[in-house]
């Protein structure tokens, strides 16, 4: 790296650089996590919220701990994550919220619905991170086995080394496999027959199924949070009905957080005067606007289909009642 500007793969993710040939499944989760936590953002679009609580804060708030608190420091409206307690209701809710800001030199003890408002993510407070989380380890332990595949993939055989001079140079060559170089010879140690050399026989298709898995999990995790995926484990076409089968399970969660968002707002709203509103936005939109064209389509081809059939009836009908009369009007 030249000078003191950090390539892009330099910037710290939770604290660690991004240095590809040193992922392990750590550093894979980590970096899913935050690569999730990019694309969710975009699932909501607010209108009119106040410059104190700007939309990414509060989206990451919601969406990591399940809930936000929302409250007026000095003025100003806020969005704070802190504890929920205070003896529960009459459902066993939480009644009270304690929050603790250091930055505003604010800490209090607030009841929910008359000092503060309790924006949930979710109808059970939930968030993503569960359904975040579970993805980035799936996929992360997918991406380890997939590299150390390629890896030995180009190595055919296995060291088997009988001293430490044998072993640190069964490592370096192991160690130049992996970065890619230019591969040369494994010097044996000293009073050595030589490094014993074992197949290393690779399950086939081993990678393809690797590839198919990866597919599987962002497939499922995508349908999860509301976006169609376009992989097909049954491997062929499928046709409109089970495509529009498919994108039923697409909504039930996304529809929730909607909800509740939109009844906290209407509670802040009234509460103190603002007027802010949410709607679904990007490709959760775009989703949500093929499935109705989808279902409209769908209901006018059952109304032809039913025209024909009524339409199919009354001529059947028509041609009894012709077959029943004679040639001179009289029945037969």
């Amino acid at each position: 790296m030249d000078g003191n500007v950090p390539s892009r793969y330099d910037w710290d993710i939770y604290g660690q650089k991004l240095e590809f040939e040193n992922m392990n499944l750590e550093k894979f989760f980590k970096l899913y996590v935050m690569k999730t936590l990019n694309k969710t953002q975009q699932i909501f679009d607010y209108d009119g919220l106040p410059e104190t609580i700007p939309k990414r804060c509060l989206e990451l708030i919601l969406q990591r701990f399940g809930y936000a608190i929302i409250t007026k420091v000095d003025g100003k409206l806020y969005a704070f994550y802190g504890g929920l307690g205070g003896v529960p209701d009459a459902y066993y809710e939480p009644t009270n919220a304690i929050v603790n800001n250091p930055f505003l030199n604010y800490s209090a003890t607030l009841k929910i619905g008359e000092d503060c408002v309790l924006m949930r993510n979710d109808s059970v407070k939930l968030g993503l991170m569960p359904l975040i989380e579970r993805y980035a380890y799936l996929q992360s332990q997918t991406d380890v086995s997939f590299k150390f595949m390629c890896v030995n993939s180009r190595v055919g055989y296995i060291l088997n080394a009988k001293n430490d001079i044998e072993k640190e140079t069964a490592e370096k060559f192991l160690e130049d496999v992996e970065k890619g170089e230019k591969l040369g010879i494994v010097e044996s140690g000293y009073d050595s027959e030589g490094l014993n050399v074992y197949n290393n026989t690779l399950t086939p298709n081993l990678i393809q199924h690797l590839v198919e898995l990866r597919q599987y999990n962002e497939g499922t995790f995508l349908q999860e949070i509301g976006i169609q995926s376009a992989f097909n484990m049954k491997r062929e076409a499928i046709n409109e009905a089970e495509s529009t089968l498919s994108t039923d399970i697409l909504f039930p969660l996304i529809d929730d957080m909607l909800e509740q968002r939109q009844l906290a707002l209407d509670a802040i709203n009234e509460k103190y005067g603002t007027n802010i509103t949410v709607k679904i936005s990007s490709v959760w939109a775009h989703t949500r606007t093929d499935r109705m064209l989808q279902e409209k389509k769908l209901e006018n081809d059952a109304n032809v289909d039913k025209g024909n059939e009524e339409q199919k009836s009354e001529d059947t009908e028509t041609e009894v009642q012709r077959e029943d009369v004679g040639e001179n009007g009289e029945e037969k």
